[in-house]
């Protein structure tokens, strides 16, 4: 049988848990579970609990993170290219 996640309470905001336009999901190797948060230009990484262990972000205002992904190859997250307000890429 598959890793049991708990049930993830979120609600609409900027805080740790919450969620603005949330996008792509997956799961890393240790089960947790990484959210792109479109709306708030970050990627939040939960726990099997449920619980929000982290987030990052580009730290570029004019462009949005709307995916993400896990290589469970070379062990890494996978973030596609950001792209801003225009559909134009980041270099």
């Amino acid at each position: 049988m598959g890793q049991r996640y708990s049930p993830v309470m979120c609600a609409v905001g900027c805080g740790d848990g919450e969620f603005y336009l949330p996008g792509g999901i997956c799961i890393d190797g240790s089960n947790n579970l990484y959210v792109a948060d479109e709306g708030n230009n970050r990627i939040q990484k939960l726990s099997n609990r449920g619980l929000c262990v982290g987030s990052f972000t580009w730290g570029d205002a004019d462009y949005f993170i709307s995916d993400v992904a896990y290589d469970y190859v070379n062990h890494q997250l996978l973030v596609p290219r950001a792209c801003n307000r225009h559909g134009e890429q980041k270099n």
